[in-house]
């Protein structure tokens, strides 16, 4: 670092980085450190309070044009209770914003890429903290120029929560440091004496300049402004330099970091070595921080780590590190196990149900151990399979001497893979047609029906047909596993069908059906259906046919139900040749009058009600091939209009309003 200066062009540099931490990207988006002329990364994240803030270790206050430095970038969460972290780097000269100086990742969690002229390094993949703390190592080439240039530091950081970017939070920071010119090595030389703070919070840092082959006078100046001193005492933690000018006008610049230890502290615990013997025990102080080894000093005179066989009584101990620096702390002694139980088990995992509705906790890995004996175990919250949500189970641990240790453990959720069973039921064989009411099968399953659904056959209460009803019942447990029950219902009866005559329509006249019911009781109502979907007639005897498959269902006075085989009534043959002739009745549905427009010869029209009886004659005209027909007089419903050409026959539907 030994590199001469020009005096006359000293300027204040400055160096932009800015460091992003992303929590939930392998590779971030460049352009979001905040600097002039990049976004900002409060576009995706945000939403949290998590504390804490970035550092960039090891940056001098002053580099040289063309010198490489290590560095390290470090994110710190001081609450505890974000996750892991990422990063991004830039820097850019103060003058134009273009980027200043070239970053080298030093490992694979880090890599460097570009937009434009300017250059990000960033991290691959987040880091999780360790002791709450995410760092990356880089190295950096400060930027070549020919005389001393201004620049200004920024950096922005997010601490992430390892979910979703909305529950991060960004922090951000302001830094300077200095980028000098190269030039020819001064003829003197410097060497830097540091002696670091000695305790945590001290500021007894000091620092002593032994110059070499210089040229008098020596000029001094400090990075905290002062010009005086070849030493500087008192100094608390922080990064400073000094620049020395010798007699020949040359100028060495020395960067030098004044540090501080951690702080040093320390805590009492019993350790009860023999439980069936509280006199046998021991006290341990647990130290952490401060610098080199530890010497210990009890009040009763120990110098022990651990203090042994210690009796009922007050005790204290003072802690001392190699810097003097010291700690101490007081415990009550009982003749008492206070040391808890120890639990572990394993997070977030699914549970299956047992063939007998009982969770299975062997995936939790459920353990505890304890100094002196395990009382009692107990796991808590709702065990029950009726759901399969999420849920927190708490997990408490209680000694022989009543310490208890607990903790909630979480479970994604419950897995049931065995289906729903019936027994079913006996089919039910009754005579006559009475509506049959039965009992529903019973439904068995490990953790509750949750549905259950008739899919075939007819409901309990339902007046059912002559002869066998086949009744299937599916069923369902909370987890969608399914199951089937299927039982008959058998009527006897003796309601009897027989068709007599069948006659198929020609192209003057409808096709005809005779019938014969018998047996079964009281009087017979019928139902003639056309197609499957048209009910045409509520007589015995039908007439007046179109062309299509007819279903008969005939119901006596106890109930009882018969149906007819399908059956189909055709078109006869003709003397003409067989044409389709077009016809159009508007409107439709009407109000009040019904035209008619047809093709060929027409020579009957018939208004029939939708149970197929005849209602109405409409006259026609062999001259005319349009008819008007009143309707006003007809209530509304369904109607039909039967066309009889010379050589077919059509039936048209129409709506009365």
């Amino acid at each position: 670092m030994n590199k001469s200066l020009n005096l006359a062009s000293k300027i204040v540099a400055g160096f932009f980085v800015i460091a992003l931490f992303l929590s939930n990207s392998a590779d971030p988006p460049n352009g979001r450190t905040g600097a002039p002329g990049d976004g900002v990364c409060t576009s995706c994240h945000g939403g949290n309070n998590f504390e804490g803030h970035i550092n960039i270790l090891d940056l001098p206050s002053t580099v040289v044009s063309g010198q490489r430095y290590k560095m390290t970038v470090a994110v710190t969460n001081t609450d505890a209770k974000a996750v892991r972290a990422g990063f991004q780097l830039v820097s850019l000269f103060d003058e134009d914003f273009k980027n200043a100086g070239d970053y080298i990742s030093q490992s694979s969690d880090s890599d460097v890429s570009k937009i434009g002229d300017r250059q990000y390094l960033e991290h691959r993949g987040p880091k999780n903290f360790e002791d709450n703390v995410a760092t990356w190592i880089f190295d950096w080439v400060a930027p070549d120029v020919d005389e001393d240039t201004e620049i200004t530091m920024y950096a922005a950081g997010n601490i992430a929560n390892g979910g979703a970017s909305s529950g991060d939070a960004i922090k951000f920071k302001e830094e300077k440091i200095k980028v000098q010119a190269a030039s020819s090595t001064c003829d003197f030389s410097l060497n830097l004496n540091v002696n670091q703070i000695s305790c945590f919070g001290a500021n007894d840092g000091e620092v002593t300049i032994d110059p070499e082959g210089f040229q008098q006078p020596l000029k001094f100046e400090w990075s905290n402004g002062e010009k005086l001193f070849i030493a500087m005492a008192a100094l608390s933690a922080g990064k400073y330099d000094i620049t020395v000018t010798d007699g020949s006008g040359c100028s060495i610049v020395e960067a030098f970091e004044i540090v501080e230890p951690d702080l040093l502290e320390v805590s009492l615990r019993s350790k009860f070595e023999n439980c069936d013997d509280l006199t046998m025990n021991s006290l341990v102080a647990d130290v952490r921080g401060g610098t080199g080894k530890y010497t210990y000093k009890w009040n009763n005179g120990s110098s022990d780590e651990v203090l042994q066989n210690v009796t009922v009584g007050n005790y204290s101990v003072t802690i001392t590190d190699e810097s003097g620096c010291v700690a101490m702390d007081q415990y009550v002694f009982e003749l008492k196990d206070k040391e808890p139980p120890v639990i572990s088990f394993t997070d977030s995992v699914d549970l299956y149900i047992g063939a007998d509705g009982t969770l299975d906790f062997t995936p939790l890995n459920l353990n505890e151990t304890d100094n002196c004996g395990v009382a009692s175990v107990l796991l808590s919250g709702n065990k029950s399979c009726n759901e399969l949500s999420a849920r927190n189970l708490n997990y408490k641990v209680t000694d022989v001497n009543g310490n208890v240790a607990d903790a909630s453990v979480y479970i994604n959720g419950i897995i049931d893979t065995f289906p729903p069973t019936s027994p079913c039921r006996e089919d039910i064989i009754q005579d006559g047609c009475s509506p049959v009411d039965y009992a529903l099968p019973d439904f068995i399953d490990n953790c509750g029906i949750d549905t259950v659904l008739l899919i075939e056959g007819l409901a309990s209460g339902a007046q059912f047909p002559k002869d066998s009803t086949k009744v299937t019942y599916e069923f369902y447990d909370f987890s969608g596993n399914s199951g089937t029950c299927t039982f008959y219902v058998v009527t006897n009866n003796n309601l009897m069908l027989e068709i007599d005559e069948v006659q198929d329509a020609s192209a003057n006249n409808g096709g005809s059906i005779m019938i014969t019911a018998g047996g079964g009781t009281g009087v017979f109502n019928y139902e003639w259906i056309m197609n499957d979907t048209m009910v045409v007639s509520s007589f015995e005897d039908v007439s007046n046919l179109d062309p299509g498959s007819y279903v008969v269902k005939v119901t006596d006075g106890s109930g009882c139900v018969i149906h007819s085989e399908p059956i189909t009534i055709e078109l006869g043959s003709s003397t003409h040749d067989a044409a389709i002739q077009e016809v159009e009745i508007y409107p439709n549905p009407v109000n009040s009058v019904l035209y008619l427009e047809y093709t060929g010869t027409l020579m009957k029209a018939n208004i029939v009600g939708f149970n197929g009886q005849f209602l109405n004659a409409v006259e026609t005209g062999f001259a005319s091939k349009t008819i008007s027909i009143n309707l006003e007089s007809y209530a509304s419903g369904i109607y039909f209009i039967q066309l009889f050409f010379d050589s077919e026959m059509q039936t048209l539907k129409f709506v009365k309003q």
